[in-house]
């Protein structure tokens, strides 16, 4: 904005005052500051008969004419000085002029670009870098990409250039630390830092246009809970969770439509409770999916998963009493699946290669399977179980094909790590000797890489 003058001055001439105008014209011309002719003046002093004595005519002629010539030289002298500040502030006013629609350009130009970044549908061209040379060989069995030391919680590849890769952090009160979104454009050897304080849990990607990107919000540690979206490929955001009204902590699930990528599930969950969202015109409003019985979404939703196959059936996992939910028109109604309760939901996945097979796993009650989209379940026994007789949560699934599967968390006492499936969940092994519990696990399909969060991001080749 334009800086504030003081009262009466912006814009006004400067002019010099009429009394220094007459002092100014008089040094020139030979008049008095009162306005009264100098001449006469100087004419009456050198009269000979108030002297005594008399000069002669041709003498005082003479003299009359020198004034005159004199008295017209200043006269021009003075108008040139008057047209001199004339033109002066004639400038002036223009200059001024001049600079107040400069800054009002300025200012229009400025609305404008923050109207078109607040316009949800106004998208930048798609992310067109060339790929640059692969990552190097793997020389461990999780090599660290980078971001060592930074607490990653959400990871997301871009699938149709899996160079690709954005990370999001979450911010630690105690560490005095405020999360950031990061993006790297090869492979993760550099990073560069797109957004701070930040509480990520999900990043999305429109899988029709990467150019797209979402991030969903945790109210952790004063920052802002919601939805935030980039249109150039995020290296700018704005907020886009306009009709979301948070009870607590914010945006903890993110799921896209795969075919109609305008819509997307948001879930929210805490103590007091929660909703879930749905979007149709890519997140530039929401409004909440009715908490009414017998499906209480109101309980917080925990997880939302969406059918490739058929994207009108929508599953959600509640907290506390632990149910899982099924609607097959978007949302619009819904049925109560026979998983048995208890728990809280923290992840439901369908297998893309099998969408009739259905994941959930439950913080305290198990990790199950339903072949018959969520009709009825078992629980996968992992073969690994501690002296309790008790199984511990599943941070994170991620499906290679329809019989492959691995997940990461903490299966039972002691017992953590990465584990695989090959053959669909009936039985499972630890995958490598490394016993970190990493999270986020992301897998990018082309080059059969896996990217897993831990104080860093680690990938291995699967």
């Amino acid at each position: 904005m334009m800086p504030k003058g003081k009262s009466g001055n912006l814009g006004d001439p400067l002019t010099v005052p009429e009394v220094g105008l007459r002092a100014f014209n008089a040094e020139h011309s030979g008049e008095s500051a009162d306005g009264k002719s100098g001449v006469g003046s100087v004419h009456s002093r050198g009269n000979p008969a108030k002297a005594g004595r008399k000069q002669d005519a041709s003498q005082r002629q003479e003299t009359l004419e020198g004034a005159d010539k004199d008295i017209q030289c200043d006269r021009e002298t003075s108008s040139t000085h008057r047209g001199g500040v004339t033109t002066a502030t004639k400038l002036e006013r223009i200059g001024v002029i001049a600079m107040i629609q400069i800054w009002r350009v300025m200012i229009l130009a400025a609305v404008a670009v923050m109207v078109m970044q607040m316009s949800c549908t106004s998208v930048v061209g798609p992310i067109d870098f060339d790929p640059p040379s692969p990552p190097p060989e793997q020389v461990s069995e999780w090599d660290l990409v980078g971001l060592e030391g930074e607490e990653v919680s959400a990871i997301a590849v871009v699938a149709s250039k899996p160079w690709v890769i954005f990370a999001g952090t979450m911010s630690d009160f105690s560490a005095g630390t405020r999360g950031k979104i990061f993006r790297s454009n090869d492979w993760g050897r550099t990073w560069r830092e797109v957004a701070r304080d930040v509480s990520v849990t999900r990043i999305v990607v429109d899988p029709q246009n990467p150019s797209i990107v979402y991030a969903g919000l945790a109210w952790v540690n004063f920052t802002a809970p919601g939805v935030i979206k980039s249109t150039d490929g995020g290296y700018k955001w704005f907020e886009a969770g306009s009709g979301m009204y948070f009870h607590e902590s914010g945006i903890g699930e993110l799921a896209i439509d795969p075919v109609n990528t305008n819509v997307l599930y948001a879930g929210e969950s805490g103590f007091f409770g929660g909703a879930l969202y749905k979007t149709t015109n890519g997140g530039r409003s929401w409004f909440g999916i009715p908490d009414e019985q017998p499906y209480p979404l109101g309980e917080g939703v925990t997880a939302v998963a969406i059918d490739p196959s058929n994207t009108n059936t929508v599953y959600a996992g509640v907290a506390w009493s632990g149910r899982v939910f099924k609607s097959t028109d978007a949302g619009d109604s819904w049925i109560v699946t026979n998983l048995p309760e208890g728990g809280i939901v923290d992840l439901l996945d369908v297998n893309h290669y099998l969408p009739s097979t259905l994941f959930a796993a439950t913080r305290s009650n198990g990790f199950y399977r339903s072949s018959d989209s969520g009709l009825s379940w078992e629980k996968l026994r992992f073969g690994f179980i501690d002296d309790r007789g008790l199984y511990a949560g599943v941070v994170d699934l991620s499906l290679i094909s329809q019989t492959k599967i691995i997940c990461t968390g903490i299966l039972a006492r002691d017992t953590v790590g990465v584990f695989l499936s090959v053959d669909a969940g009936d039985s499972w092994g630890r995958l490598g000797q490394d016993v970190r519990p990493f999270g986020s696990l992301v897998l990018d399909r082309v080059n059969g890489f896996l990217y897993a969060a831990y104080g860093g991001i680690y990938r291995r080749k699967i």
